[in-house]
């Protein structure tokens, strides 16, 4: 009996050791695979370490975080990225966080973003990831990277940021000799931070305050400066006004049909020059293959014609005229002058052919301003003649946005005018708004009250193609770029009193004005017309810049 239950005891005891020996596998594995994860991490902390302070790249983009861990699992996607190293038939996951750090006056090391200045310390975390016994399982290995430039900062600068309604939260204060030392005020608008010993101007900047500057002072090595205070201007606001235009083409001034005049049935196309540079229309005088600049005319269902040109002149100004005509000499509106160009069907300069058809009805038709060849297109016009009997003859073939809208058509004695503005024809400014859009381009009138141009005749253009979509900006650092509305029209809002520069820009063209908003909160500018006439030979970069918040 004595026998069985010591056998018993025994066989107890025996099986106790050989469930203990499951966990002490199991300990000792667990053991092993930390000690594997712990030599992994090492590995690229050392990696990391035995590199040029410069070539350690701070995480700029971080995944979203591992919620296999918590807390949630932070780590690099840019520029360092995750690897997956298989050891002893383990797979690990290796993963890399870097992060700039600052020293403060207390020997505490705080977080800065990624696009902070560098303060010449940098946090190393490399994290070892793995799934072990139904879970995941990590190991951290944390280090500095100290650059070997890293001065010793034994000073501290401190101080207080106020404007007229007390403290100011989130002033950032900067030594403008060191600009990666600086500090941020907190919400009692208090600010300090560690420096070397030297001399230093302090510069404080928050978005929509003016920045304030103190005089240079010097600190010696462990010195605590005496409180340096900024007392701050925030900046009042207003809006800016205006309309933007673009002038790089030609455009079709006016069109007059065949009219009997003092002279016998003349007709004639006038061109307004509204760029900033001279158009040279011919090669030379007279006729043979010289034009550069000329005009055809289409019917609606009929071949285009190009009349012969016999030029009288070579060159339009800008801001001038250039005037086509089927005769050397027009008379209208109480006003005789000569033609810069004379055209004819059959090049008989003297029988002032008909070459744009009128009548009563006359066809649909088109004025095309253009090169020698169909293409460079500068300008058209077209018209309608809705009232027509033949369906071929209402509508013209070709026309800007909407044609001229018309029930018979050009009539004998009839003229179309290109506006000044957009509002109208004003006297002394050239005819030169296009909004690429015949029908609300020009008006129409039944008889000639607008005296023909020729190119002795000179007037500013005020006006031009609508800028739609051009950006608008200003340097005074408180507003945000605009783009032109379809009719050229911009409100630049939350522009900074006093005088800052207006730019606006196409990309192709830009220009500049000046606009004085003055002192007072909540003021309007006007600043006018503005053609965009200078061609843009550097370009301009724009973008978008986010602070960490988005």
């Amino acid at each position: 009996m004595e026998l069985m239950v010591a056998m018993v005891i025994m066989s107890v005891g025996v099986l106790g050791m050989v469930g203990a020996f499951k966990y002490f596998n199991v300990g000792i594995q667990s053991a092993k695979t930390r000690s594997l994860a712990n030599n992994i991490a090492q590995e690229r902390v050392e990696y990391l370490k035995n590199r040029s302070y410069y070539r350690v790249l701070v995480t700029t983009q971080a995944v979203p975080a591992d919620t296999n861990f918590n807390p949630p699992m932070l780590y690099d996607h840019a520029p360092n990225g995750e690897e997956v190293v298989n050891v002893g038939g383990i797979n690990f996951t290796r993963r890399v966080l870097i992060r700039k750090v600052n020293e403060n006056s207390g020997g505490d090391l705080a977080y800065l973003n990624w696009n902070d200045p560098d303060t010449g310390l940098k946090e190393i975390k490399v994290i070892v990831a793995w799934y072990e016994r139904g879970e995941w399982r990590k190991l951290e290995v944390t280090n500095l990277r100290e650059n070997p430039a890293r001065i010793n900062k034994t000073s501290t600068i401190r101080g207080k940021v106020q404007d007229s309604g007390g403290d100011l939260e989130g002033v950032v204060v900067r030594a403008q000799e060191r600009p990666s030392m600086y500090g941020e005020t907190d919400a009692s608008g208090e600010y300090s931070f560690s420096i070397e010993a030297g001399s230093y101007t302090l510069l404080a900047v928050k978005d929509g305050w003016f920045p304030g500057t103190l005089p240079q002072f010097s600190l010696a090595a462990g010195e605590t400066s005496p409180e340096k205070n900024f007392l701050l201007t925030q900046m009042s606001s207003g809006t800016v006004t205006g309309k933007l235009y673009v002038t790089d083409h030609l455009v079709i001034s006016q069109i007059v049909g065949s009219t009997t005049t003092a002279t016998g049935n003349a007709e004639w196309v006038e061109v307004y020059n509204p760029t900033t540079w001279t158009w040279t229309m011919a090669t030379g005088l007279g006729t043979g293959a010289n034009e550069l600049v000329r005009f055809a005319y289409k019917e609606s269902g009929v071949d285009l014609v190009l009349p012969d040109i016999d030029y009288r002149a070579v060159s339009l100004a800008p801001g001038s005229y250039f005037l086509f005509a089927n005769t050397g000499t027009v008379t209208a509106a109480g006003l005789t002058l000569q033609a810069d160009a004379v055209y004819d069907s059959d090049s008989n300069w003297g029988n002032q052919d008909d070459v744009i058809l009128t009548g009563s009805p006359s066809p649909a038709g088109y004025v095309v301003l253009r090169g020698t060849s169909e293409l460079p297109e500068y300008d058209k016009v077209g018209w309608s003649a809705t009232n027509n009997i033949n369906v071929g003859k209402k509508n013209p073939e070709g026309y800007e946005g909407t044609p001229i809208m018309q029930t018979i058509g050009l009539q004998d004695g009839e003229s179309y005018t290109r506006l000044t503005g957009p509002t109208g024809i004003f006297s002394g400014e050239g005819r030169c708004f296009d909004a690429q859009i015949n029908d609300s381009d020009f008006v129409d009138e039944p008889s000639i009250p607008r005296q023909p141009r020729n190119s002795a005749v000179s007037e500013p253009c005020n006006s031009g193609t609508p800028a739609a979509g051009a950006l608008v900006f200003a340097d005074d650092g408180l507003s945000t770029p605009v783009a032109a509305d379809s009719g050229g029209g911009f409100n630049l809002t939350n522009v900074s009193t006093g005088a800052w520069t207006v730019y606006a820009s196409t990309g192709l063209s830009f220009s500049s004005v000046t606009a004085d908003g003055g002192s007072s909160n909540g003021f309007v500018v006007n600043a006018g017309n503005i053609r965009l006439s200078t061609e843009t030979t550097y370009g301009y970069v724009t973008g978008l810049v986010l602070n960490t918040a988005g």
